[in-house]
């Protein structure tokens, strides 16, 4: 499965949170998020869990953790679209009419 997305979005996870070369590690590794161990170590075990989630294999969708402060790991990823994404980052502030 090398040659596909999730096996791609496997990679970048753990690029972001392991490798202080990699672009966006500020953003994760450096802030604390960690991919758990058993995902880790293992394609497979990531594979087993995210592709049972709702929306698994939605073209436009990529892996979200819900809590943005929280690491990657059972129970706080999903599946989900850009715009999504876009409203579950750090430092959003949602507003009311008028604010």
């Amino acid at each position: 499965m090398t040659h596909t997305k999730i096996y791609h979005e496997w990679q970048a996870m753990r690029g972001r949170c392991n490798n202080p070369n990699n672009s966006r590690y500020e953003y994760y590794g450096a802030r604390g998020i960690k991919v758990c161990e058993e995902w880790n170590k293992s394609f497979e075990a990531f594979y087993e869990y995210v592709s049972k989630l709702p929306d698994y294999g939605t073209p436009t969708y990529s892996i979200d953790r819900i809590n943005n402060d929280g690491n990657y790991e059972p129970g706080n990823v999903r599946w989900a679209s850009k715009r999504t994404q876009a409203l579950n980052r750090r430092g959003w502030k949602c507003r009311k009419k008028g604010d």
